[in-house]
């Protein structure tokens, strides 16, 4: 049986997971609580809370990128 039949007989509901989208560099995703997401008669949709990072987080991420580009760049080698 598909998920929709299911449904249909009674046996629960479809989950619709749609996560948004986000700038993983400056954001951050995490499911809501179960009590936020949107339920109906047949569906329950997955909730999200998108939230900015602090600055200093920021920083520190691309701090720490720039470390490890430097690192490939001081070790990579030349060809010849």
């Amino acid at each position: 049986m598909t998920d929709d039949e299911l449904v249909a007989a009674g046996f629960g509901l479809k989950l619709v997971d749609q996560p948004p989208t986000f700038d993983p560099a400056k954001q951050t995703r995490q499911l809501a609580p179960i009590e936020e997401w949107e339920v109906t008669d047949s569906t329950a949709t997955v909730g999200y809370v998108v939230a900015d990072l602090p600055f200093s987080a920021v920083r520190d991420l691309k701090l720490a990128a720039l470390a490890d580009k430097r690192w490939q760049v001081e070790t990579g080698g030349i060809v010849v």
